[in-house]
């Protein structure tokens, strides 16, 4: 090794080259590794958060049904009564009428 050409010198400088590129790869590719799991983690608590709301309203519909169902059957106890009070108005008027 005692002088250097300038296809070695070349050759040299390709190699570093090469070699400061592969690094900056190396980084880069971590680097949007690191921003990707970042993203990810924010999606997660996004998705949480949205389903901790649908849950809710979920809960909350529910109540809802179970409160109309219960007002359901009282209406539908008081027109069984109504049609009933109907009826023998009914045969009440048919005796009259005769």
């Amino acid at each position: 090794m005692d002088k250097l050409t300038a296809s070695d010198w070349i050759a040299i400088f390709a190699a570093a080259g090469m070699i400061v590129a592969l690094i900056g790869n190396l980084l880069g590719m971590r680097e949007r590794s690191h921003r990707k799991s970042t993203d990810m983690v924010r999606i997660l608590a996004e998705i949480q958060a949205d389903t901790k709301f649908i849950k809710e309203r979920v809960y909350e519909l529910n109540n809802m049904m179970h409160g109309m169902d219960i007002r359901m059957s009282e209406l539908d106890r008081r027109i069984v009564k109504v049609e009933e009070r109907a009826a023998s108005a009914h045969r009440r008027l048919d005796e009259i009428v005769k």
